[in-house]
């Protein structure tokens, strides 16, 4: 028998994740009364110009307390994907607003001519929880777990699933070392350049694919490993992985694979310490503006300054954590502005052009690759109205918010709420969100370990999920679909390269559930 079954790592198997229903009842009701005051306080014809954002900024923190309370005392757990969502939706639109609302900064004086327009993002939000809300208790109420397997069938099926799972991550490896050889071969020294200039590359294709890679194999390998060989490679791979992202600048892949990464620790049966993963969520909300800081110095060896390091620290400060991720904001605040007034609806015209590039460029002509710039330049050159509707969504608030860096080839980043309100409008959002609530609720009931394809998806590529709140889905469906070619690729690899050589030993699956 495998030894899983003798880890002092593996808690018993849970039958049914839902343990409590009344809880789930309460957040129904809450969220449809969230849902229709958001809505009427929106439609309110003066509301982008009266009132403060304290109304809207309570109703969030209300419902938010709701929702955490509410779904862990259905699960038994506070550790579910649907909450990492909604922790790191709320956060990227409401952690100027709450401030702002409270007293402890200003939007108005930040975001000038369009801070009005903070009220009525808000509520946006609120309407945008609220639906999430009503889609997620709604499915967990109605959830009933299929028959439970024997214990012994079960921990067979979790042994056989993760070995699994260890070979999906070698296979990940494998390839983000090999597209970080390119990008070495193509571009030299990569670790020499500063975050500026990374962007600025001849050809980003290869470092853009690492990245994506590189996270989802040190998910995979770390809830995967189980011998002390393999513990000592995963946790190798995952702090170097951390370091990289974190000294480069982007911590986006190096903070959302690590919320995902505990999840799934949890999900899978670990133990996980409270005080530790306190720890971690304060380290991380500190690390954010000290990374802020450093990546404007320059390269990996200016930053490991003494000097430097000490002159970050003084940042470390948790406000101006939040409010440096709030800043998502004001991307939902242009949109409300300009759609539809200035500029009429897109009515799924961003989603189809994501279906159409929804492979990452890996053509012979790197150009390609730099599509901002490439649209700068249709801008330049064309009808400006007609450019504007061909548009990413974040290109297009770059555009408007940061005209001058997005010409020279810098982001203003989206919003996840503004997505849908950018393409169909406040219906856009309610259909949206109410999906994605049900499709996380149905991701929460599911007993991933035991289960190929929702383990796939936990642990390589749900992390490229919680991004899309401060994005479009584009930055989801390119990576999601790009591992599992490589995914596919690796599985006909194996077919002629003997598994122990490649795997270091683990054996495959020999049984089916």
């Amino acid at each position: 028998m495998s030894s899983i079954m003798q880890s002092q790592y593996y808690q018993a198997p849970i039958r049914s994740p839902v343990r409590r229903r009344g809880p789930l009842a309460l957040l129904l009701l809450v969220s449809v009364l969230v849902l229709f005051f958001s809505l009427l306080e929106f439609s309110q014809s003066d509301s982008a110009l009266r009132g403060a954002t304290l109304a809207p900024s309570i109703v969030g923190l209300l419902w938010l307390g709701c929702y955490l309370s509410a779904s862990t005392l259905a699960f038994g757990t506070p550790y579910l994907f649907a909450s990492a969502y909604v922790l790191c939706l709320f956060v990227f639109h409401f952690g100027l607003l709450v401030q702002d609302g409270f007293g402890l900064t200003r939007v108005l004086d930040w975001a000038g001519p369009i801070g009005p327009w903070a009220v009525r993002a808000g509520w946006v939000t609120n309407f945008a929880l609220g639906c999430f809300g009503v889609g997620f208790a709604a499915y967990t109420l109605r959830y009933r777990p299929r028959r439970a397997q024997s214990t012994l069938a079960s921990e067979v099926v979790t042994a056989q699933n993760l070995s699994w799972l260890w070979n999906q991550g070698v296979g990940l490896l494998i390839a983000s070392l090999v597209l970080l050889a390119l990008a070495i071969a193509t571009q030299g020294n990569i670790f020499a350049l500063t975050r500026l200039k990374l962007f600025f590359l001849s050809d980003t294709r290869f470092i853009s694919v690492f990245s994506m890679m590189i996270p989802s194999a040190a998910i995979a390998l770390v809830i995967a490993a189980e011998s002390p060989r393999q513990r000592l490679v995963a946790y190798s791979v995952a702090v170097l992985t951390l370091a990289f992202f974190l000294l480069a600048g982007q911590r986006s892949a190096a903070l959302f694979p690590l919320l995902t990464g505990v999840v799934l620790w949890a999900k899978v049966g670990r133990r996980i310490n409270p005080m530790m993963a306190g720890a971690v969520l304060l380290g991380s909300l500190l690390v954010i503006p000290i990374v802020g800081y450093l990546r404007t110095i320059g390269t990996y060896g200016q930053i490991t300054n003494a000097n430097a390091i000490s002159e970050a620290a003084q940042y470390a400060d948790i406000g101006a954590a939040f409010g440096e991720m709030g800043g998502s904001i004001g991307a939902l605040m242009y949109t409300l502005m300009i759609i539809p007034e200035d500029e009429p609806y897109r009515y799924g015209r961003t989603y189809l052009k994501y279906l159409m590039d929804v492979v990452p460029n890996v053509g012979l002509n790197p150009d390609e690759s730099t599509s901002r710039a490439a649209a700068a330049e249709k801008l330049s050159s064309g009808p400006a109205k007609e450019a504007l509707l061909d548009m990413e969504p974040g290109d297009w608030a770059s555009f408007h918010i940061i005209r001058e860096q997005f010409q020279s080839g810098g982001g203003a980043g989206f919003s996840g709420v503004a997505e849908p309100y950018f393409n169909f409008g406040l219906p856009g959002v309610f259909v949206f969100f109410i999906a994605l609530g049900v499709l996380l609720g149905r991701f929460d009931c599911v007993a991933v370990v035991y289960s190929e394809r929702w383990l796939l998806f936990a642990a390589v590529i749900y992390w490229h999920l919680l991004p899309t709140v401060r994005n479009g889905l584009a930055i989801f469906l390119k990576p999601g679909v790009f591992t599992l070619i490589v995914l596919f690729a690796w599985k006909l690899v194996r077919r002629f390269v003997p598994l122990p050589l490649i795997a270091g030993g683990v054996r495959p699956r020999t049984l089916r559930r």
